[in-house]
């Protein structure tokens, strides 16, 4: 009996490479069974387990959405106060949650008995609801907004945040559209001041953002033999004053233009 056991155990270590690793597959086949004897129950076990890790999941994700609504509350105040100074008066900002009811086969959230879905960063889907003029609803900012208003909330919330912000660049383009010049210079002081977090890119035609700009590109449209092509380029101090100087007086540029497109660019922050 003893000689049969041991001429088993060695095909089993022959099969396996070492003992230990014939131990191993015999604690691995031991679990096995195991389940099988008691699969309801063990059923039953991660049921009970998965459920606790649901709530527990509902309670943190609860405490994330109690913090993002406070934190909501004091970005729309803020960002209706920057948006004054940059030329949208009259405007309403809000900022809207929602949450998904779970169905299928996804991770879940369990909060009062409701099970909803749960993403990376918690259990809200955030949206940005707006209105600019007086006596309208504030609906989607991605659906009502127009290019240059968006640019300019966007603007607002990068100067609300910028400290926490990880964006190496913003690129901002019709910034500018359909705001003064009185209105342009807050603009461009705005974003001269985010310019300390972030690498700003603006696109204007306003002389009194691009004046305060550090570096100026020229990007020139070209067409020869029937093909268009776009060439960008640095500007050397001379150069950007004349192209802020074309900006206020036109093509012809006169001393009153340059003399201006000097005093823009030297404008205090």
């Amino acid at each position: 009996m003893i000689r049969e056991r041991l001429v088993q155990l060695q095909r089993l270590r022959k099969k396996y490479g070492t003992f230990d690793a014939v131990f191993q597959e015999w604690e691995k086949l031991q679990s096995d069974l195991a389940l099988v004897e008691n699969f309801d129950r063990e059923i039953l076990r991660y049921r009970e387990e998965i459920e606790d890790a649901e709530i527990a999941l509902g309670s943190i994700a609860t405490m994330l959405s109690n913090s993002r609504v406070n934190s909501a509350e004091h970005i729309e105040k803020s960002v209706v106060a920057s948006l004054k100074t940059l030329g949208i008066i009259h405007s309403e900002f809000t900022v809207v949650f929602r949450k998904i009811i779970a169905t299928g086969d996804v991770l879940r959230a369990c909060i009062d008995g409701t099970y909803y879905c749960a993403f990376p960063d918690g259990i809200d889907k955030g949206e940005f609801f707006i209105s600019t003029n007086i006596g309208e609803e504030p609906k989607p900012l991605m659906k009502v907004a127009s290019g240059g208003e968006i640019s300019r909330v966007m603007l607002a919330l990068k100067s609300i945040l910028a400290k926490q912000d990880r964006l190496p660049m913003l690129v901002f383009d019709e910034i500018d559209t359909g705001i003064s010049g009185r209105i342009s210079q807050k603009v461009g002081i705005a974003m001269k001041n985010l310019a300390k977090y972030h690498q700003i890119l603006a696109i204007t035609h306003q002389p009194q953002i691009a004046a305060l700009a550090d570096v100026h590109l020229s990007v020139v449209k070209i067409e020869s033999e029937g093909r268009s092509s776009v060439t960008a380029s640095f500007l050397p101090m001379e150069k950007r004053i004349h192209e802020i100087a074309k900006l206020l007086s036109g093509e012809q540029i006169t001393d009153a233009s340059l003399e201006s497109a000097r005093e823009l660019m030297n404008v205090r922050i």
